[in-house]
């Protein structure tokens, strides 16, 4: 019972000092660990060029690569212009492009009450008289858009600048994108 509370105890200040201090263990106790991983690292990039492999096997290589050569991960990431990265940022903007939908079809209902139109008509709307009910829910969506920075520099990127008039179209647009289209094939 002793070895396991010791153990536990020296485990934790070795995490706290590793990630808090930059304190490394010698390398000579990092042998066994990386001997294990160059073997899962070999296994793993055996099955992945292997052409009769499953593509759940492919996946679980894939997953196993990744965790055990993390460095050569990155750098084939970068090698390749950063295709995954591409993509997750892909799929990040059109979750939020679809959140932002879906709070337009929600707009309606809100409108229909008189207090909240008036208090958004009031935010959103004109000094002189209330604008009509699209201008309105077109202004409350620009709003809900400069609150998502991750998008609107998404956009900005990609000179997709939205406006009043055309910001439904815009997030309509990138609500239907597919991740692989943002990523160039490999050899390109």
């Amino acid at each position: 019972m002793w070895n396991f509370v010791a153990g536990t105890v020296c485990g934790v200040m070795l995490s706290i000092a590793y990630v808090w201090y930059d304190v490394s263990p010698p390398s000579w106790l990092e042998l066994p660990g990386l001997f294990q991983r160059s073997l899962k690292a070999a296994v793993a990039d055996e099955a992945l060029v292997d052409p009769e492999v499953s593509e759940a096997t492919r996946r679980r290589a894939l997953e196993v690569y990744f965790a055990n050569q993390a460095a050569r991960a990155a750098a084939l990431e970068a090698e390749l212009g950063f295709p995954l990265t591409r993509a997750m940022q892909t799929r990040r903007v059109k979750r939020a492009a679809q959140r932002l939908l879906t709070r337009w079809s929600g707009l309606d209902e809100l409108l229909k009450q008189p207090a909240l139109r008036e208090a958004m008509s009031q935010k959103h709307g004109e000094k002189h008289g209330a604008p009509d009910d699209d201008t309105l829910k077109r202004r409350m969506l620009m709003a809900a858009l400069a609150e998502q920075p991750v998008l609107t520099a998404w956009l900005k990127e990609r000179s997709r600048v939205p406006t009043e008039t055309n910001v439904l179209e815009v997030l309509r647009d990138v609500g239907r994108l597919e991740a692989a289209s943002s990523c160039p094939s490999v050899g390109r």
